[in-house]
Order: C-alpha cells, then structure tokens, then sequence
C-alpha cells in the first residue's frame, strides 16, 4: 500500500462546547428532557407550513358563510299542544282485573311520535291542506313539522315554522284535527285488530293443547309409563327380584347336578338303596334264608332236601333283589333328572324376563326423552295459550281506555317570528368558523404527516444530538458542475447556429470550474457550524474517519458528504472522500469525475491506491475516491480483509476520512464501514424523512452496537441567516 504525506494536524479553530455532545462510547445519549405542553412557536411554524391547507378551507368556508347569510329569510313559527293521557293516574279497569296498580304511564312516547311522523299521517295533512286551502300555494315541508314530550309531562307539542304565516298556521290547524281523529280512531282500531287477531289464535292454541294432552295420555297407557323416576325405581326393583331369583336356581341346579352324579356312582347307588323300602325287605328275607341255611348246615349235610330247598329260595330270591335294586335306582335318576330340568327351565324363565328388563332398562331414556319432550311442548303451548288470554284481557282493557280521546289543550296560536336575518353576526360567525376549519384541516394533515419539520421535532423523537442544520439551497440539490457545462455546451451550441466558427469559439474562455459556483452565505456558515460540532464530539478523541449515510435514498447525504469535505479542507484538515456506494454510485456524476477505476478495483486488486486517488479540482481541495467499477456483491467487498487494510491506511494517512454510503434500510453496507470508523453520521431530509423508517433504521443500529454521532437535518426552509444562526446556538444544549 502506497503511502501519502500526512499533513499536519491543526485545531486551533475549536470552541468550547456543552459536554452532552461529547459521550462516544457507541451507545444512544440518553434522552433530552422535552416540554410536552402547547408551543405557540411551533404551532406558528406548522401553520407558515400549511399556509395553503388553512387559506384554502377557511377561504371556501367563510365563502359558503356569505352565501348563508346572504340567502337567510325570515321564519315563523307557531305550535299547539295535546294531552295524550288522562291526568288521573288511577287505572279503575285496571284495579277491577286484580292486576295491582297501574303503571304510570302506559304510553310509549317515542314510538308514538315516530307514528305522528308517519308519512301516512302527514300525506292526510297534506290533502287537508289542499282541501281547505285549494288555492293557496303551500309547500308543505314534512321537515319543519317538529314533535316533542313535553318533559315527562304527558303533553305532546307539535311546532311548525315557515316563511309564510299563514301557511305555518294553516299546518298546525289542519295536523290538529288528524292527530285528534287519529288519537280517537287509529289507535283504538289497531287495539281491536290485535284483539281479534289473538282471539283468532285462542282456538289453534286450545286444539294444540287438547292434542297434546290425548299423546301424553296414550304414550303412559301404551308403556305403562307414569314418569321417569318411577318407572326407573320399578324397573330397578324388578331386575334386583330376578337376581336374587336367578342366585337361588343356580343353587337348586348345582345341588341337583350333583346329587344326579353321585346316583351314577357306586356310593350314591348304595346310598339310595339304603332308602328303598323294597330293596331293604328282599335284603333282610334273603338275610333270612342265608341264617337258615347256616343253622341247617350245622345238623344236615349239603346235599339235604332241606338245604336244597333253602338254596333254590336264595336263588330265586336274588334275580328279584336285583331287578328292585334297578327299579329303585333307575326312578332315583329318573326323580333327579326331571329335578333338572325343572330348575333348567326355570332358569331359562328368568334369562327372558332378566332380557325383557334389558330392553325396557335400555328403551328407558328414549322413553323418558319423549315424555319430557311431550310434558316441554305441553307446558309451552299451555303457557302460550295463558299469555295469549291475558293479552286479551290487557288489550280489552287498553282499548276501553283509549275511547278517551286525547285533548287539544292549546289551540295554534297567531305564528310568531322565529328568526331574523342578521348579515353581520352571520359573517363574523363564519370568520370564526373558517378559521376554525382551516386550522383543524391543517392539524390533521400535520397529524396524518410522517415526516420531521424541524431539527426540535427530529432531536426530541430520536434522541439523538443534532449536530447540523442546513438551510434548503436548490442549486446544491443537482450536480454544479454538469449543470454549469450542460449550460456551457447551450451556450456554444447557440453561438455556432448564429455564425461563430470554431476559430472565435476557441477564445471563449473555459467552462466555469465548482469553486466559480456562488454559494450563500447562510449555507457556508451553516457548515461550518456543523463542522464545529464534529470537532466537539472528537475532543477527547481526534475524530479521523466518519461515515454519512441515511435511513432511505433522497435524503442528501451525498451532498452532505461532499460539502463537508470541501469544509474541513478549508479548515486546514487533509481530507479524504470515499464513495463507499458499490451499488449505486453518483459521487463522480455530481462532480463529474470519472470512475473507470475506483474503490471495488483497488480492493480487489485490479487498480493501485494512488492512481484513482483524484482531487476535486485541480489547483487545491481534498481528495476522492470514486466507487469503481459496480461488483457483483459489494458487501462482500467491504467486508473483506483488504477492505480493512485500506481503512487503516487512510486513517494514519489523513486527518478526516469520509465515508458516502448506501441507505441503511435493507442494506449493511454503511453498518460494516461504521464498525471500523470513529462512527456513523445520519442524514435527516426534513419534511422528506419517514418517522417509521428512520426508527427503523435507529433500531437497526442499536442491535449492530454502531457508534451514532448524531444526526444532521437537512433541507431547513429559513427566510434568513439570523434565523438560522440562533437555532445553531442552542441546537448542541
């Protein structure tokens, strides 16, 4: 990296400065106490602002107010009263029903002025005008009718006002007469209707009622069904019976099975033959003849008659034992089997009845659903048939009531004036008016407006210090130098076309340069106070490297970066300006430079330092470089490692390296440059700058942790320098 001879510092032009611009430590300052009471200096502000806005509308305003006055007529106006009530609150009719006292007042007021209303009623008013009145010319004005409660009287007033009174005595007489028709006939036929209407519903009722009461009954003989509760206690103490029925057959079958097993066996066989009265007698004579056998044996041999005879009785004697043994046996199983079969059939018995209170058990909600279901709609038209009696009874009663007509207690009365025409109080009431409407329109556009006004508006709702304020110039808005040659070329354009040759033009002298460009004084001075404010905040510490950037594009940062540079050179600083906007890069347009090779060809390699270096005009000033040549990702650039290389030599090598970066929103090109800077300057474009996107912006800094300088509000509208002037004295406090 080439080096460059670093010029001597000088800062013998600083001042003294407040401390709350000097805190660098990378955080936001801490916010400024704000005064959120009105301020008439910035109410007056905002209305120079909205100079049009408050004209306009007060102008179209106070001219509608001189047409209203000018076209403003005379009124008359008269009124009468009715009485729609009784004046005695006692409800005799009522008293009789045994309904209690009545109320207070059985009218509905507001429905019944809205029936006074009615075009009905108001089309009879008309053709009663015509009638009575068939010359007359009245225009019958529905409008001008007004009806009233009288308080919580029970007196109705019905006003009319017009510019002929006749006509508004004309109105009244004739709306009189149909509201007291009306009040005798109407309302009293529409109580009529409503009661032949309920007694035509009464027989539908009853007839629903009466059916109703013929399905419940049915419904209880079919299922035998009293009610829910009962038939669930019955059906619950039927199924406990046939358990405990069901237990004790199980008990009998077992003990039967068992006692039909035990005859099979041999001990069973010899238990029940023990009991058979038969089989025991044929034992005990066989029993018998073996005795006589075994006595005879002792005296006479085998072979003796007697003996023989004994034998052949013991031998007949035994087929007969066991054909009793068989037949006593064969009816003990046979006794034991029927047994069975009884307690199995039994058994069956309680299965169905134990199934059919299953079914009766499982059809129960059903059933008890479409009792309840019944019992619902027979209480609902029961209920319906009781109400529709007793509005029968109510509206009998309200219907003899309304046989008393209501009374015309103040007849219309001779039309009075109502209004006159005063031109001048109108006039100055639409003044005030307009005016009123002029700066309410103008508040809220200013409500409805997002942008910044004022370097107070922009200090207190950031935060942040203000650390310059640039009047608006126009011509600083556009490149100098291409407008001044643009216009040169004109010049040289319209001097050919009149006959100059080239010979003559050649003694023309040359294109003004940037510094024969005539700046204001207020503009000049204005940087220089910003300029002095930087110094301030770099006084614990030198500042050497800035960058300018700005929440969106348009907001003059460029412009911005330019002059101050221009500035600090002035000042004795060796300046360096760098166009760090690889994505659109205008620097050389607006000083019409080029930028073949710029800062993208010295990083990556394709250019030296020192040959794109380029001062900014040839005899002095400080130095710039251009973009270059618009890489394909430029983020990637300026984070690289030779990026960094470059940043730390421009930083030994001047005393004030600025930095020209994109926008901030969407783009981390300026918050990469500002991480390795002294720190990040942003640029407020006053009435351009969107409150939303410079907030966004400051938020996106805070998460980087980027040094904020301050900020510079651009584009201020001053009549004059001295305005100007006192605001740079007490912006820095």
């Amino acid at each position: 990296m080439e080096s460059l001879q670093p010029p001597s510092s000088n800062h013998s032009h600083l001042v003294s400065v407040p401390p709350s611009l000097v805190a660098r430590s990378g955080q936001f300052p801490p916010a400024q106490s704000s005064n959120s009471e009105f301020n008439l200096r910035l109410f007056l502000k905002m209305l120079r602002r909205r100079i049009i806005v408050v004209t306009g509308v007060t102008g179209i305003a106070f001219a509608y107010s001189i047409w209203t006055a000018l076209n403003q007529v005379s009124t008359y106006g008269s009124s009468f009263r009715l009485l729609v009530e009784p004046v005695n609150a006692d409800n005799k009719l009522a008293d009789l029903t045994g309904e209690g006292q009545s109320k207070q007042s059985n009218l509905d007021y507001d429905t019944q002025i809205q029936v006074l209303r009615s075009p009905e009623l108001l089309a009879k008013i008309t053709a009663q005008l015509e009638t009575v009145y068939p010359g007359a010319n009245y225009n019958f004005s529905p409008q001008a009718l007004k009806i009233v409660r009288i308080g919580e009287t029970k007196i109705i007033e019905v006003s009319y006002q017009s510019a002929d009174p006749a006509e508004a005595k004309a109105v009244l007489d004739q709306a009189s007469q149909v509201y007291l028709t009306y009040s005798l006939a109407e309302r009293q036929t529409n109580l009529r209707q409503g009661v032949q209407f309920i007694e035509k519903q009464l027989p539908a009722l009853q007839q629903r009622v009466n059916a109703l009461q013929d399905e419940l009954q049915t419904f209880r003989q079919r299922y035998n069904f009293s009610d829910p509760e009962t038939q669930t206690s019955q059906i619950s103490s039927q199924a406990e019976a046939i358990r405990q029925q069901q237990q004790e057959v199980e008990q009998k079958l077992l003990q039967a099975r068992f006692e039909f097993s035990a005859l099979k066996g041999e001990t069973g066989t010899v238990a029940a033959l023990s009991k058979a009265e038969a089989y025991q007698d044929m034992v005990s004579q066989l029993r018998q003849i073996e005795t006589q056998i075994a006595t005879e044996l002792t005296r006479l041999q085998p072979q003796s008659l007697s003996i023989r005879v004994l034998e052949d009785k013991r031998q007949s004697l035994l087929p007969l034992l066991r054909q009793e043994a068989e037949r006593s046996l064969g009816g003990k199983l046979a006794d034991a089997a029927i047994q069975i079969q009884l307690l199995e059939v039994q058994k069956a018995a309680l299965a169905q009845a134990e199934a059919r209170l299953d079914v009766q058990t499982q059809q129960l909600p059903i059933l008890s659903r479409n009792y309840v279901d019944l019992q619902r709609e027979l209480q609902i038209a029961s209920d319906s048939l009781n109400r529709f009696r007793t509005s029968r009874e109510t509206l009998l009663i309200d219907a003899a009531q309304t046989e008393i007509p209501w009374e015309l207690i103040q007849e219309p009365a001779s039309p009075r004036l109502a209004s006159n025409t005063d031109i001048n109080r109108s006039l100055l009431m639409g003044i005030l008016l307009s005016s009123a409407l002029g700066v309410g329109a103008a508040l809220g556009l200013e409500k409805l407006d997002s942008t910044y006004h004022s370097p107070e508006d922009l200090r207190d709702q950031t935060k942040l210090p203000v650390l310059g304020v640039l009047p608006f110039y126009k011509p600083m808005e556009e490149s100098p130098i291409p407008a001044l040659q643009k216009y040169w070329s004109w010049l040289k354009k319209r001097l050919v076309k009149r006959g100059k040759s080239r010979r003559q033009l050649r003694t023309l002298p040359s294109a003004p340069q940037f510094d024969q460009t005539p700046i204001p004084p207020n503009f000049i001075e204005a940087l220089r106070v910003f300029y002095t404010n930087l110094q301030i905040v770099g006084t614990k510490q030198p500042l050497r490297s800035l960058v300018i950037s700005s929440a969106l594009s348009g907001d003059g940062k460029s412009t911005i970066a330019f002059h101050l540079a221009q500035t600090a050179q002035a000042m004795g600083q060796k300046v360096l300006l760098i166009d760090a906007d690889l994505r659109r890069p205008q620097l050389h347009q607006w000083l019409n430079l080029t930028n073949q090779q710029g800062l993208s060809d010295v990083i990556s390699g394709d250019a030296s330092l020192k040959n794109v270096l380029i001062r900014s005009h040839p005899d002095a000033g400080f130095l710039i470089l251009t973009a270059g040549t618009v890489p394909a990702d430029p983020t990637q650039l300026l984070a690289s490692a030779r990026m960094r290389q470059l940043m730390e030599w421009c930083h030994r090598t001047f005393d004030l390296v600025i930095y020209d970066t994109p926008p901030l929103l969407g783009l981390a090109d300026a918050s990469l440059l500002a991480s390795m800077t002294d720190g990040l300057l942003l640029v407020a474009r006053l009435g351009k700058t969107d409150r939303v996107s410079l907030n966004q912006a400051l938020d996106s800094l805070k998460v980087s942790n980027i040094s904020v300088l301050g900020l510079v509000a651009n584009g201020l509208q001053y009549q004059s320098f001295e305005a100007y002037h006192s605001y740079s004295d007490s912006a820095p406090e």
